[in-house]
Formats: C-alpha cells, sequence, structure tokens
C-alpha cells in the first residue's frame, strides 16, 4: 500500500472517477497484503482485491514489495 499521504489524494473530491479510498480505507496506508483478485474497470483500470484488507483497490493506491524472492 503507499503512503497516507497518496491515499488521501485519492480520497479528496477531484479524485472524480472509480473506487476512490473512503472511510476506514486509510488506516491501511503503507501496509503489505497479497493480492487476492485483479479485475479491470471499463476503462482499463487494475482494481485490486487484498487479503484480510477490506475494500477494492486502484493500482494508484498500491505498490510491489520486493519480498526476497525471485519472480
Amino acid at each position: 500500500m503507499r503512503s497516507r499521504a497518496v491515499l488521501e489524494e485519492f480520497a479528496l473530491p477531484t479524485w472524480k472517477y472509480h473506487n476512490p479510498v473512503q472511510g476506514g480505507m486509510m488506516r491501511y496506508a503503507s501496509a503489505e497484503a497479497k493480492v487476492l483478485h485483479v479485475s479491470y474497470f471499463h476503462g482499463g483500470d487494475v482494481l485490486y482485491e487484498l487479503d484480510k484488507i477490506p475494500g477494492t483497490w486502484h493500482e494508484g493506491c498500491l505498490e510491489r514489495v520486493d519480498d526476497g524472492r525471485d519472480s
């Protein structure tokens, strides 16, 4: 998960697209989680559902974490 500052940008009224950060989602800023499901919004944006973290997350709210394993 990206930093709280990045998530706050997605929570602003200026974010006119789908899946804004809402309510309790902010508490997960900088958290790490595994991806459970990937879907695509009709405009092509990638959306994620995460393990043990509620909500649907826009790809702009996430960043890859290097777990030390080879891909």
